[in-house]
């Protein structure tokens, strides 16, 4: 993938291409795909509304206690990106790891992505946590007559982890039901605003296979 132009010669015209680009596919990302850390700090101003904008419609609160964060291929890029900014020139290896990390969380095989964030604590989110991988699987999402079963992407042990990477698995067709997100656990039972449909719409749509020039 081409660098982005510099900033002073076109700095509200090319950028949002170059990050449409980003997310236009659901191949993993590769090092190739990463700015090196003085570019992108360089150019994260200009970035970040970008960033923030498409992020926006995929968070969700969850009771007020918690949110679920749908991810995509420009917010993983964005995530190794910030993580890699105070390294201006990451080893191999080093880069190799964070991409092994973070690459997971793109969505692909029919199935969404997420990060469920606990942001505050009290009885009823300790006793939850504590239930782990069995409070997991009541949090549904029902989108476009599917189904979506919440699983975790890494090991959980005696509680769910205060970040937690999900994966979303369409599990059955179900007819007249509007898009909602639904734990009973939390008592969260949310109809999915438009913005929100649209945009998990587009990941599960999103190509495979994209040549960028």
């Amino acid at each position: 993938m081409p660098p982005p132009p510099a900033p002073r010669r076109d700095p509200l015209g090319a950028l949002p291409t170059y990050v449409s680009s980003l997310d236009a596919s659901v191949l993993p990302l590769e090092p190739s795909d990463i700015l090196a850390a003085r570019t992108y700090v360089r150019l994260r101003k200009l970035f970040l509304p970008l960033l923030l904008s498409h992020k926006r419609p995929l968070r969700l609160s969850l009771g007020g206690v918690a949110s679920l964060v749908f991810e995509t291929r420009l917010t993983a890029w964005f995530q190794v990106q910030e993580e890699l900014r105070f390294h201006p020139g990451p080893e191999a290896h080093q880069l190799a790891e964070v991409l092994e990390r973070i690459n997971p969380l793109i969505p692909r095989g029919g199935e969404l992505r997420a990060s469920l964030l606990f942001e505050r604590g009290g009885d009823a989110v300790r006793a939850l946590r504590h239930e782990g991988v069995e409070a997991l699987s009541r949090l549904r999402v029902v989108l476009g007559g599917m189904e979506f079963r919440a699983r975790s992407l890494d090991p959980i042990g005696r509680e769910l982890p205060s970040v937690t990477f999900l994966a979303f698995t369409p599990e059955r067709v179900i007819s007249g039901v509007r898009d909602h997100l639904a734990w009973p656990a939390l008592g969260a039972d949310l109809a999915l605003p438009e913005v929100t449909v649209s945009a998990l719409r587009r990941s599960l749509r999103a190509p495979s296979r994209l040549r960028l020039v």
